[in-house]
């Protein structure tokens, strides 16, 4: 087989009369599989992390490795044009500084939980359970909602909606009531009524979280 055809598949040794047929012969399973079938020689791993870095050419021998090492590169090289002017380009050495780096402190921020139900929420929360697919629950939880002290208004948007026993449809449509609650209240507000049970309005929009 000659030394430089383009043609030749030294690996496979075959010889092809046309490029086509040559570049569908490397994409072939033969030749693939061939490939596999190629030793590398193990790379030697310097166990020293304090080596110079000339040591990791493969293509320096010891004697070029010493010659590098003791070598003296001077403070720049010269430039040299055909019309002989001459550019001195200097080295700049960064010198290494110490810096202290200091870590920030994790904040871990602690998981807010819900209040603890009140009792009339959790009666609540059995109803709306047992009756999630009557056709009036929507209605039924808009007229509780209306006469609902703050303390079991607070956190009661959080109780339903984490509560698995209630279908995500029905979550749904609960939400949308708390929604609604609130947006009556804020509409009471800009026609400037500022109290609904006895109880300021901006106390009780600031309890519905949906």
């Amino acid at each position: 087989m000659s030394k430089n055809n383009p043609l030749e598949c030294k690996l496979c040794k075959v010889i092809f009369k046309s490029k086509s047929r040559m570049m569908k012969h490397l994409i072939s399973k033969k030749h693939l599989d061939n490939l596999k079938n190629i030793t590398i020689e193990p790379f030697e791993i310097l166990d020293n992390h304090t080596h110079n870095s000339n040591e990791v050419d493969p293509f320096l021998n010891k004697n070029d490795i010493n010659k590098l090492k003791n070598m003296d590169i001077g403070d720049g090289f010269d430039i040299t044009y055909k019309n002989n002017d001459v550019v001195k380009c200097e080295y700049v050495f960064e010198e290494k500084q110490n810096v202290n780096v200091q870590e920030e402190p994790t904040v871990i921020e602690e998981e807010q939980l819900p209040p603890i139900m009140t009792e009339k929420q959790s009666k609540i929360l059995d109803f709306l359970i047992k009756n999630q697919n009557h056709q009036q629950v929507a209605n039924k939880l808009f007229q509780v909602l209306q006469k609902l002290p703050l303390e079991d208004l607070k956190g009661f948007s959080t109780h339903i909606i984490s509560n698995d026993d209630i279908q995500i449809l029905i979550k749904q449509k609960i939400i949308k009531v708390f929604k609604i609650y609130k947006e009556t209240l804020l509409k009471k507000k800009e026609n400037g009524q500022t109290h609904f049970n006895n109880i300021l309005i901006e106390d009780i929009v600031s309890l519905i979280i949906v």
